[in-house]
């Protein structure tokens, strides 16, 4: 019987568990996301991919298109920042926010930054 009890456990492990519950009092993933992504569209900074820089309006489609591709593995929107908005799935090169005064912050520390500072906002 242990051995039964072992084997449906490991086969349950094998298949994947449930995507992480969305705390309570949090809105769903796809609305915290659509909000960072309009966040980024409206920021007026240069976005720095690949060397190359960007609008937000251009990094903004990017970062939808690439949400879309990969939703099936985005379950919190910190899984959107690591997937969707950190580096290129091409070159591996990280992707910056280029400040107002130049410095370059990479975009997972800045999208971070603007995930908790919304979270923090009251309700409204």
């Amino acid at each position: 019987m242990h051995l039964i009890t072992s084997l449906l456990v490991a086969v349950a492990v094998l298949l994947g568990a449930a995507p992480p519950a969305v705390p309570a009092g949090e809105p769903p993933v796809g609305e915290t996301v659509d909000w960072l992504i309009e966040h980024v569209a409206k920021c007026g900074l240069t976005f720095v991919r690949n060397g190359r820089e960007h609008s937000p309006s251009d990094a903004a489609r990017l970062m939808q298109y690439k949400f879309s591709s990969a939703k099936k593995e985005i379950h919190t929107p910190e899984d959107f920042i690591r997937i969707a908005a950190t580096k290129s799935s091409t070159t591996g090169k990280v992707y910056f926010v280029k400040m107002a005064d130049g410095k370059l912050v990479p975009s997972a520390e800045w999208l971070g930054e603007a995930l908790r500072k919304h979270r923090a906002a009251p309700a409204g």
